[in-house]
């Protein structure tokens, strides 16, 4: 294998364990069995408690730099088929979660608004204004999502990764696209991942890579 190190590897677990304590950040932030995220006016916050706010608040915010070190382990293992093309897969993933973290952690805030609003205790304008320097941070993260899978898709084609070419499908848009698609399609299963799409995306990202590692490496790859 191009990179099998144990250095290499415990990144990957640490990067796996990242998006996995993320998930469960996002989904006390932000489930409800009612769903209705699609909506504006963000309601589905209303029947958040506190604590389960304030717990995935801290949890996400202390968590997320996780991520990093996942996107690092990834380059190590890229970087045999263009190591430029794979530092910009890194910096651009890093640089991705870095606003991810403040995005998620502005969420919070958001919803203890929303709560304060139906308590008559602040303005409906004062969601509006958090919600304006919210939304945006979330779409830089989709396009670094768009970027960072383009580049995965390069990179695994040419077949000089020990990650066999197929990989190349489990990219963070094909599996995102698959969850959005869960949540219309069935929307009594997907109301418990959309909260936490992103994270989800990255369980399997990083762990089908960590699997694919371990298959190469017993072949002598």
């Amino acid at each position: 294998m191009n990179d099998n190190s144990g250095l290499g590897r415990f990144a990957g677990w640490i990067g796996l364990a990242g998006a996995l304590l993320v998930g469960v950040a996002e989904f006390l932030i932000q489930f409800n069995a009612a769903g209705g995220y699609e909506q504006a006016g963000y309601e589905y916050f209303q029947q958040i408690s506190s604590e389960r706010l304030t717990l995935g608040y801290y949890l996400a915010v202390l968590s997320a730099p996780l991520y990093i070190v996942g996107y690092w382990f990834l380059e190590r293992l890229l970087a045999p088929a263009g190591r430029g093309l794979a530092a910009a897969f890194f910096l651009i993933g890093a640089y991705a979660f870095a606003i991810g973290a403040v995005w998620l952690g502005e969420r919070a805030f958001l919803a203890f608004t929303v709560q304060a609003i139906s308590e008559g205790a602040a303005s409906p304008e004062l969601l509006q204004r958090m919600a304006a320097h919210n939304e945006p941070l979330v779409n830089i993260l989709r396009v670094a999502m768009v970027a960072v899978s383009a580049l995965w898709v390069v990179l695994i084609l040419r077949g000089r990764t020990a990650l066999p070419r197929w990989m190349a499908v489990v990219n963070p848009v094909t599996i995102l696209g698959s969850i959005f698609a869960l949540y219309w399609a069935a929307p009594a299963v997907g109301v418990y991942i959309l909260p936490v799409a992103m994270n989800v995306t990255h369980v399997v990202f990083f762990g089908l890579a960590l699997m694919t590692c371990k298959k190469t490496a017993s072949h002598g790859a």
